[in-house]
């Protein structure tokens, strides 16, 4: 961003953000208008309709790790089994 100042220009990616749905970009651009024009209702309605729409689909954002942080394992398959499933024969 060319000027670090120019709230509309956070409205206008928070906007653009939700649209890509990334949620959590979108929030951060809203506060940081909310940082620059506290009084802005049109900014704080935005922010609290995105939360709740986050709550309302539980979304699950991805937890960042340092390289050292993250697991030196690799990963296993697992079988999975359906139980209780009436096949073609038993009907």
């Amino acid at each position: 961003m060319l000027d670090p100042n120019y709230a509309k220009a956070y409205h206008r990616r928070a906007t653009a953000r939700i649209s890509l749905r990334k949620y959590a970009e979108a929030k951060d651009d809203y506060k940081r208008l909310l940082e620059l024009e506290p009084n802005s209702k049109l900014a704080q309605t935005e922010l609290n309709k995105l939360e709740q729409l986050m709550d309302e689909r539980n979304l699950v954002f991805p937890i960042w790790k340092s390289e050292e942080q993250r697991s030196k394992k690799p990963l296993k398959r697992i079988q999975i089994e359906e139980i209780n499933v009436v096949s073609e024969e038993q009907m």
